[in-house]
């Protein structure tokens, strides 16, 4: 089973609500001859002013002490205990000014922000709500309503009252942010980018803004643009780790590791106990084969966070997937990981796949049976549960557990290796093929399909269609033309056809995408290596640390596939030709200064 690690975006992308806490202005003693407690109250004011939060409230509290029924004094003192974070003293304030006063829109305004603090939502809108009646045109009231129900997740209620708000103030950038996150978490991305650029309009240095936009666009697989807006939210808030968090992210899903490891350090140095950025930074290690560096990534994550399943899960993923002859080391993970949390489906599959490999069949069948029984549309469990199944040449109940999961998941595509292998039936090929095209049709640019386009393209060279497998390739590269995954399996696709003509064009293309970049240098390399064509992987191996000589991966790489003996294992054609193209400038090596 193919497996690569992902984090979820529901990890990545929180959306954090803009809370407007604008104390309306401070009660003014009335006109006319300036009583005792007036005068200590216009002093207060002028404390508060200037940020002297502690002795306001002094000089308040000596005003209610001449006249304890000053509603000024009382509301005035709820606002500077509220700067002071002394919430449920600012409310017990705040009440008194309302009894005395009850149809002052203010007081109960300030009211609905101290109950919203302490996540007393339902009094809170009941507030906001009176504050309306009183004064219909109160922008803020609309707003903190709209926050209210946002909270609640009434997210249709909450737009509504953002456009209240906006009804009365279009100008209101707190209300277009409310309302863009209102539309976000309906999963409205459209909607909500479009509110994020009227907050944007109104003042284009809103890193909050910004960085919203950037997790929209994420989800509607607007990558470019996601990095964009997240670039311009550190632009103006350079210390947001999460940005650089999520920067990572999309670098990932975009197979340029490299600069994903970059993107996380920068997040590291902002926020070096985040657990999340180390899970990726772990993923992005492992899937680079720097296996070493990924337990550290996760070990540091573990030290953060000791109980975390998500962890304990990720370190027995990558034995599991990635590292033979540890799968001991992967069923202990996957237990520790069961102890916290008995209902994790993820931590009970892995656990079943390391089972697997260490040919403990029963057991492994009894975990992906409880993972089905716990979740029974867990695709991957019943994969789990095939698998286990054709290895002891239960071949029709394999069959049937690989159907199952394609029914759950169409697209689930070990699913259909698994059902090709054992049935050796033509039409299951093309029902496959298929069911990519149907799903391709619907969205051919959504980054999300480019394993499916990968997959297609290695069905019809199953069928042995070359030119159908390349011309989907080139079909993909029209929606995914700097996409180094598809580049790269493209040209696998042409070196074992024997087109080096195409070879090297297609690896021309890809260095003219990503110059001077070492881990495209050795994802080539990689992909000689895998296709057995150790002179080639040699020399792209030699070619990443020519560019950084300190890249260990490479070091690896090339030391694995240094002939025993040199003087007998010739570079191979392809590679002389390109070499000599390279020279003459045909096609284009990119040089760098050294690191």
């Amino acid at each position: 089973m193919t497996y690569k690690q992902r984090s979820l975006p529901a990890y990545i992308f929180y959306c954090s609500v803009l809370i407007m806490l604008c104390i309306s202005p401070l009660s003014m003693a009335q006109p006319g001859e300036e009583k005792q407690d007036e005068k200590l109250v216009a002093e207060g004011n002028m404390a508060f002013n200037q940020g002297r939060y502690t002795e306001a409230i002094e000089l308040f509290d000596r005003a209610i002490q001449l006249n304890p029924d000053n509603p000024a004094a009382w509301y005035n003192k709820g606002v500077a205990l509220f700067m002071e974070s002394e919430i449920n003293e600012a409310l017990a304030a705040y009440e008194v000014a309302i009894q005395l006063n009850p149809k002052n829109a203010d007081y109960w305004y300030n009211k609905g922000n101290a109950l919203f603090m302490i996540d007393r939502l339902g009094d809170a809108f009941a507030a906001y709500d009176v504050s309306i009646q009183l004064n219909p045109d109160d922008v803020l009231a609309w707003i903190g309503r709209g926050d209210v129900l946002s909270a609640q997740q009434r997210y249709t209620e909450a737009i509504n009252a953002y456009s209240g708000a906006l009804q009365r103030e279009p100008k209101s950038i707190a209300a277009h942010f409310g309302k863009g996150n209102a539309h976000y978490n309906r999963n409205e991305y459209l909607m909500a980018i479009s509110s994020y650029d009227a907050a944007l309009q109104l003042n284009n240095k809103d890193a909050s803004s910004w960085y919203n936009k950037g997790n929209a666009q994420y989800y509607l697989g607007q990558y470019q643009e996601a990095l964009r807006s997240y670039e311009n939210a550190l632009a103006f808030n350079p210390k947001n780790a999460v940005a650089w968090k999520n920067i990572g992210l999309i670098y990932a899903e975009l197979d340029r590791n490299t600069d994903a490891i970059a993107a996380y350090n920068k997040a590291l140095e902002l926020d070096p106990s985040s657990v999340q950025t180390l899970v990726n930074l772990g993923h992005v290690m492992t899937e680079m084969g720097s296996y070493g560096t990924a337990i550290e990534a996760y070990e540091r994550a573990l030290r953060q966070d000791p109980d975390s399943p998500e962890v304990l899960t990720s370190i027995g993923n990558m034995y599991t997937y990635n590292q033979r002859d540890h799968y001991d080391e992967a069923t202990r993970a996957y237990d520790r990981a069961l102890q916290l949390d008995p209902a994790s489906i993820d931590a009970r599959t892995g656990k079943g796949y390391a089972l697997l490999a260490l040919g403990r069949h029963d057991e492994a069948l009894a975990t992906f049976g409880l993972a089905i029984a716990m979740e029974p549309t867990a695709a991957n469990a019943w994969v789990g549960k095939g698998l286990v199944l054709e290895e002891i040449a239960d071949f029709r109940d394999a069959k049937i557990s690989f159907e199952t999961a394609i029914q759950l998941n169409p697209y689930n595509i070990d699913a259909w290796n698994q059902k090709i292998k054992l049935s050796d039936d033509p039409r299951d090929v093309n029902a496959a093929i298929t069911v990519f095209e149907e799903v391709l049709r619907r969205e051919p640019g959504s980054p999300h399909v480019r394993d499916i386009w990968n997959k297609k393209a290695m069905l019809h060279e199953m069928r042995g269609s070359i030119e159908e497998a390349l011309a989907t390739y080139d079909q993909a590269l029209t929606y995914h033309s700097d996409d180094l995954s598809l580049l790269l399996e493209k040209a696998a696709l042409q070196a074992r056809s024997g087109s080096m003509d195409g070879v090297n064009k297609t690896l021309d293309h890809l260095l003219q995408i990503y110059p001077n970049n070492t881990g495209v240098l050795f994802s080539i390399a990689s992909m000689f290596e895998r296709e057995g064509r150790r002179s080639d992987a040699l020399y792209w191996y030699s070619e990443s640390l020519r560019i950084d000589p300190n890249y260990t991966l490479a070091q690896s790489g090339y030391e694995r596939t240094l002939p025993q003996n040199p003087a007998q294992t010739p570079l191979s054609p392809y590679t002389m030709l390109y070499a000599m193209l390279a020279a003459l400038g045909v096609v284009r090596m990119y040089s760098i200064k050294r690191k």
